[in-house]
């Protein structure tokens, strides 16, 4: 293993530091390679931080009635549907019907300790 992470420095070394016409293909192609896999790595952490939101709402609704239950089954269906319920009712602070008090603060302190990772 670490010989493996030390060939893949010298090759980021190689390609970092040369602007020979022969290894520049190699080299941009390299590069949009590892930015490509970057991306996908972020992707995933998103849904990660979906799924751990979830998870974490749902233990959390076993104190909560049944409408308030498929609501949060609900905004933790999707990405989008979570950030514009964190938006709406968390930053913007808006009145909702089913969670209010107590009940929203939790909602949204739970959805805030992932913001970074859901990319809010």
């Amino acid at each position: 293993m670490k010989k493996a992470l030390w060939f893949i420095v010298i090759i980021l070394m190689i390609a970092t530091f040369s602007d020979h016409p022969k290894i520049l293909p190699y080299k941009e192609a390299l590069f949009d390679q590892l930015s490509s896999e970057a991306q996908n790595a972020t992707k995933s952490t998103g849904s990660q931080s979906l799924r751990q939101v979830k998870r974490d709402l749902m233990s959390l609704s076993r104190d909560m009635g049944t409408g308030q239950q498929q609501e949060l089954e609900r905004i933790t269906a999707d990405m989008e549907t979570l950030r514009d319920f964190y938006k709406t009712y968390c930053l913007d602070q808006q009145f909702n019907p089913l969670f209010y008090g107590d009940g929203i603060k939790k909602v949204c302190m739970t959805i805030s300790r992932q913001r970074i990772a859901l990319n809010f």
